[in-house]
């Protein structure tokens, strides 16, 4: 995948790994496997949010992109982007 070709997305999903890791094994370890689970599970849920978001706003970079080359071409002023 393109996205994952980015450095600091990769730290980030890197960083976020560990921290699952970590968490993980801590709550395993001090409470139980139940929590170790549960824990594996939470942080998996927020690595995915993360992903399908970095690919929401990568698509939308693309479109803007290619609206203001289409601009470009045809001489006509860029339009502002409002966020």
């Amino acid at each position: 995948m393109r996205l994952l070709r980015s450095r600091p997305i990769r730290v980030a999903l890197g960083w976020q790994g560990v921290a699952a890791l970590a968490l993980t094994a801590i709550a395993w370890a001090t409470v139980g496997p139940h929590a170790g689970w549960s824990a594996l599970l939470g942080v998996l849920v927020g690595i995915v949010a993360n992903l399908g978001h970095m690919l929401r706003r990568r698509r939308e970079v693309v479109a803007l992109r290619r609206e203001l080359n289409a601009r470009n071409r045809a001489g006509e002023p860029a339009r502002q982007h409002r966020r």
